[in-house]
């Protein structure tokens, strides 16, 4: 939808109106996939799982992004946008394994349930773009641009458009090697407590060759290790009822999104290439109960904040190259309720409420002098 910078706000039109074009925009996808499993119990209080997966897909599509506002005329019913396009044309390639051991035993008294895995994952992912995205990097478009105007209120879907699809020229390679080594542990500390803990080594690769049909080639890579965790505390004072408290981290490396280039949608960039991962803190309190005859509506509801201790921020000194020093924190609560209402009617509804603040960075303030 059409963004008013004047309001921050989308503009007011109709939920209906599509901006884009039928004789351009497109979308086309596949996926293949094939998975194998394997189970073992070497006793009984234990089971391993490996599961070696092999997958190709395909994600091909031209999509219309309303730009380039012109609402200079004093009759809103003549303001326009630009048909400007996004486009992808990429095909990945997926080796993953991911083995696992899991099973019960007691000691000192305490019951305890594991699991304890390693993963290795290997993503190829090849994007070849189209030449005519008028909105793509600047030197991959290799044919005149057609610029179309949409009427800002009433869009017209079947402008004419002749122009042929083709390639740019342009080719954008990832690799991603993912790795990790986890386990967890939950404990019975009496009938109705549990305690649970855990622990994951993570290694993440990534690189990136980018090439222009007009300019140079471009080669990015980046290494991350981090190590997370996550405890919890559950107690059920009825059997329908779960009361918890949690607490977790996470770890965000660059180029997570893998898609090449563009740093503003979490892909790799020149200026994130060097940057260690972001790290989070998350904590979480809720409950849940099985309402209704039988249990077979779930109703939840959650508090929950999340802090990034160090994400990525552009260096207010060089104006370009980013730096591990942002803090931000999301506070919000959930509420849901799940389940058969009757034999023949079932309801899934939720609602999340987020209030997301960007912190005062203490560090920034000191080396740009305020």
């Amino acid at each position: 939808m059409p963004f008013d910078v004047r309001s921050q706000r989308p503009f007011n039109v109709d939920r209906g109106n599509f901006y884009g074009i039928r004789a351009r925009d497109f979308t086309r996808g596949h996926a293949n996939i094939a998975t194998l499993r394997l189970k073992w119990r070497p006793s009984d209080g234990v089971k391993l799982t490996s599961k070696t997966r092999y997958g190709n897909t395909l994600s091909a599509y031209i999509a219309t992004v309303p730009e380039s506002l012109n609402i200079s005329d004093p009759d809103p019913a003549k303001w326009t946008v630009r048909a400007n396009t996004q486009n992808r044309n990429a095909a990945a390639a997926t080796w993953a394994n991911a083995t696992e051991a899991s099973g019960e035993f007691d000691t000192a008294g305490f019951h305890h349930s594991f699991v304890a895995g390693v993963e290795f994952d290997s993503e190829k992912i090849v994007n070849r773009p189209f030449a005519f995205a008028s909105s793509e990097e600047v030197g991959a478009i290799v044919v005149p641009t057609i610029i179309v105007l949409q009427n800002l209120l009433h869009p017209n879907a079947a402008v004419p458009y002749t122009q042929f699809r083709t390639l740019s020229g342009a080719r954008a390679a990832t690799l991603i090697i993912t790795k990790r080594v986890d386990a967890l542990d939950t404990i019975d500390l009496t009938p109705t407590v549990k305690l649970s803990g855990g622990v994951r080594f993570g290694d993440y690769t990534v690189t990136s060759d980018t090439i222009s049909p007009v300019a140079a080639r471009v080669f990015l890579h980046n290494h991350s290790r981090f190590i997370n965790w996550n405890a919890g505390l559950v107690w059920k004072p009825v059997p329908q009822a779960t009361l918890y408290v949690s607490a977790s981290t996470s770890s965000n490396p660059s180029g997570e999104q893998s898609d090449a280039s563009s740093v503003s949608y979490g892909g790799l960039g020149a200026t994130t290439a060097n940057l260690a991962a972001e790290r989070n803190r998350s904590y979480e309190a809720g409950a849940k109960y099985a309402a209704g005859p039988g249990g077979h509506v779930l109703l939840t509801a959650a508090v929950f904040r999340t802090d990034a201790v160090n994400g990525r921020v552009v260096d207010p000194l060089s104006g370009t190259s980013q730096v591990l020093g942002g803090k931000q924190r999301v506070y919000g609560f959930e509420l849901g309720a799940t389940g058969n209402l009757t034999p023949r009617l079932s309801v899934f509804c939720g609602y999340t409420h987020l209030d997301a603040k960007v912190r005062d960075c203490q560090e920034f303030r000191v080396r740009a002098g305020g």
